[in-house]
């Protein structure tokens, strides 16, 4: 879920991070839960105030009030990736 950096706040603690290289040899900032360690955003490392924060959806508050508008990264994604529909759903484990 991207927002930009003005419209972005944590309600928690401070997540860990480290620095990544990406595919593209930027610098990107990698944010984790210092709890239980699960990814809570990334980010550039540069142009600070004017940042594009891309939130991992299961970690935003108000989840239910967003719908997809376009998928990104699916080049590893596998081909049943795109089409789960059938396959059974069960509401709890």
């Amino acid at each position: 879920m991207p927002a930009k950096e003005t419209e972005f706040t944590l309600t928690n603690q401070s997540p860990k991070d480290y620095i990544k290289t990406s595919d593209s040899g930027m610098p990107r900032i990698q944010a984790f839960c210092p709890e239980c360690g699960s990814h809570v955003y990334a980010t550039s490392v540069n142009n600070i105030g004017d940042r594009i924060f891309n939130i991992r959806l299961g970690t935003i508050s108000q989840k239910e009030k967003f719908a997809p508008t376009g998928q990104i990264l699916c080049r590893s994604a596998q081909p049943w990736a795109f089409n789960i529909e059938d396959v059974p759903r069960s509401e709890m484990q």
